[in-house]
């Protein structure tokens, strides 16, 4: 294990993404159609056998917090960021490793000894996409697990979950909630997928009492308000909502701060009762959307490891966001050197 001395610190679901181009014969051989995302069963084991040996396969270290952390990463000096999730004892393993130290990530992987590491198989026709997730190991972080890199979260002063955590690591998320509260240091937590609030509503309220920042698009949130039977129907309303939800008192902030996106629309910010909005410029040359919100949470997270105030992180969020969405896939160029 590397040094466990890192500012931001980000639990997740890590996935190895494997990218191929294909035809649309191909997708319909795997029962796939253009811009399909389903998780993997029984039958699409040949799937990912065939995509994994193509010699125009490209891999990425993936999962939703993995993605953010490299985008933190990719802003930071060396060893600002570490990730921690849990993977099998396979090739995967090795790959993802691999592919997550060329970001710079420093990627803790805990190994499950029986299950395999999870995947995604990303298959292109055109400008359209197909995603094919396989959760497996991903799935197994728990607090028992995470006890064993506990000085990791000790030495850390910033954390970030999603709520994709809440259905098997919700131990793990909830200790590393009740650690920044206790300790002055800041909790982070994103609303991940629309279909959640209906699913762990008590989870989700239980984290969110704990979060100084609490991200979401605008999908998210309106399945938050139509989930909690909210009278409030604009995004302005809910994000109002969510910020004034209970709140540990002992938390870094005393007053949540709400971030919703909107894609090429203003994002709404929500804190101490008051209303912001921030503007995002429009970016004419989108090669691919995916990845963006989770590298929007990234460039925040980096302007937070920075020390820098609200604005600053909402403008290097959104520099980094644009950024993806001119790459193919939730990739990063280059090593930033931006000033921003």
């Amino acid at each position: 294990m590397s040094s466990s001395t890192h500012p931001l610190v980000l639990l997740g679901q890590p996935l190895l993404d494997i990218s191929v181009s294909v035809s649309n014969e191909e997708l319909s051989q795997f029962g796939l159609k253009a811009n399909d995302m389903v998780l993997a069963s029984d039958c699409h084991a040949a799937l990912f056998s065939a995509v994994e040996t193509r010699e125009d396969a490209w891999f990425l270290a993936g999962g939703s917090a993995q993605n953010s952390a490299r985008g933190a990463q990719w802003l930071l000096p060396a060893d600002s960021v570490a990730f921690v999730g849990c993977v099998g004892n396979d090739a995967a393993k090795e790959t993802l490793e691999r592919v997550a130290a060329k970001d710079g990530l420093t990627a803790d992987f805990l190994v499950h000894q029986t299950l395999p590491t999870g995947k995604c198989a990303v298959l292109i026709t055109g400008n359209n996409r197909s995603m094919v997730t396989d959760l497996q190991a991903s799935q197994q972080l728990d607090l028992h697990k995470l006890k064993t890199r506990w000085e990791r979260v000790e030495n850390a002063r910033i954390f970030y979950c999603t709520a994709y955590l809440l259905k098997d690591s919700f131990d793990a998320v909830l200790a590393v909630a009740q650690h920044a509260t206790n300790n002055n240091k800041t909790f982070c937590f994103n609303l991940a997928a629309p279909w959640i609030p209906s699913v762990f509503p008590n989870e989700l309220e239980q984290a969110i009492y704990y979060a100084d920042y609490l991200f979401g698009n605008e999908s998210e949130a309106r399945a938050y308000a139509e989930a909690n039977k909210l009278s409030a129907t604009s995004i302005d309303g809910i994000a109002l909502h969510m910020s004034t939800l209970p709140k540990s008192p002992t938390s870094f902030l005393k007053s949540r701060i709400v971030v919703i996106t909107q894609g090429p629309d203003p994002i709404i910010i929500a804190t101490n009762g008051q209303l912001l909005t921030h503007p995002v410029p429009k970016v004419s040359d989108i090669v691919d959307t995916n990845g963006a919100g989770d590298a929007f949470c990234g460039g925040f997270l980096a302007g937070l490891v920075e020390q820098r105030d609200l604005n600053e992180c909402l403008e290097k969020a959104v520099f980094v966001a644009n950024t993806v969405l001119k790459q193919q896939g939730a990739s990063y160029p280059p090593k930033a050197t931006s000033n921003i």
